[in-house]
């Protein structure tokens, strides 16, 4: 067994968040990517922010330019995951 397989963020099981949707705010970099990453590999959904548009942007339409830490970008944060994460479900799978 590899030190990694120990590791408290070893995927035991590929699915552990199939139909999940998940907001990581500051996830371009560092332990923000390792999370979405992580999540990702697991099944969910992953929605992240950052103040600026990384240059090697996997999934472009599961990403929002904005400043979490003032009003209208916080503000901006929730409008844009609810129509991406949510409305955009039911639109396409009803009911």
């Amino acid at each position: 067994m590899t030190f990694l397989t120990n590791h408290p963020f070893h995927l035991q099981n590929m699915n552990e968040f199939d139909g999940k949707r998940v907001l990581v705010t500051g996830g371009t970099q560092g332990m923000g990517k390792a999370i979405v990453e992580r999540l990702t590999h697991a099944g969910a959904t992953v929605m992240t922010t950052a103040r600026s548009t990384p240059g090697d942007l996997q999934t472009p339409d599961l990403f929002l330019q904005a400043d979490v830490s003032t009003a209208e970008g916080a503000a901006k944060i929730v409008k844009e995951t609810i129509a991406r994460l949510y409305e955009r479900r039911r639109i396409i799978a009803p009911g």
